[in-house]
This record gives C-alpha cells, structure tokens and sequence, in this order.
C-alpha cells in the first residue's frame, strides 16, 4: 500500500447512509472503497440514488492514484459531469478533500471525513464555473454514512 493512502486504508468497504440532496430529493448514497493494483491506486465509486424512485441521481466510478509528481489525483467518469480529474488538497489527517472543473464547466468539489471509526462524512458539491457566489446554481449534498456490516445469523 502507497504511504500516501496508509490514512485511508480504513475505509476500505462499502459505507451506505441517506440524506436529502439540496434539490431536495431523498437519497439512499452507497460509497465503496477498494485496494487496486497492488495498493498503488484506491478504487473510490459513490452512487446517489432517489430513496422513493431508486432512480440514479449522480454516479461516480474512479482511481485514486499518486501521479508522476507526486500529486494524490481522482480520475473518474461521472454520469453528470463525464471524465473529470480532481486534485487532492492537503488537509487535516482523516480527511480526503478533492476539487477541480470538469469538461462541462463546472467546479466540483468531494469531501469525505472521517466521523468516527464507523462513521464517514460525505460532502459533494458543484456549480457552474464563475458562479461560486450564486447560491440558486448551488448544487450540494451532504451525507453521514456507515460501514455496511453483516447482518447476525440466526
């Protein structure tokens, strides 16, 4: 495992948790996070999907990866926002904060906080390019999720 991931290796599973987009849509979030490659790159896919509807809201399948110099990077399709490549940004340990504009004009921004051992964060958030100060074009959603546990047989 790169020591660049050595803080994230915790959450690796599958973390599930529901909450309300900005819209106000009700959300069921399933985030799922795998070693790939021999521990040189983090698999990180998040599905967003309407609680009533089971409709897929947002979807986002990538690698997590250290590139050529030395910068933690994101690349990943989003079936919002198509390929996008997001930079990590130092922050605090527990912590996993990435942003960037995607080809479609947009800043994206992705936070994922560890809460407690079972217990992550996940802050997703979008708007046109220019347009930060413009909370009608806003788009956010925060979600407390849980580590996914096998249920007791009987």
């Amino acid at each position: 495992m790169r020591k660049a991931f050595k803080q994230y290796v915790r959450w690796i599973g599958i973390w599930i948790g529901s909450g309300e987009t900005q819209l106000g849509n009700p959300t069921r979030v399933r985030l799922e996070v795998k070693e790939r490659l021999n521990g040189e790159a983090l698999e990180v896919s998040v599905e967003y999907c309407h609680s009533e509807t089971n409709e897929l809201l947002h979807g986002v399948v990538g690698l997590l990866g250290v590139s050529a110099d030395g910068v933690i990077r994101y690349s990943a399709y989003s079936n919002l926002h198509g390929n996008i490549m997001l930079e990590a940004t130092p922050d605090d340990p527990g912590v996993l904060a990435l942003s960037g504009n995607s080809p479609n004009k947009r800043f994206v921004s992705v936070t994922i906080v560890q809460d407690k051992d079972d217990h992550l964060m996940l802050t997703s958030h979008y708007h046109p390019l220019g347009a930060a100060d413009d909370e009608s074009k806003q788009r956010r959603t925060v979600v407390k999720l849980g580590r996914m546990k096998l249920a007791a047989r009987s």
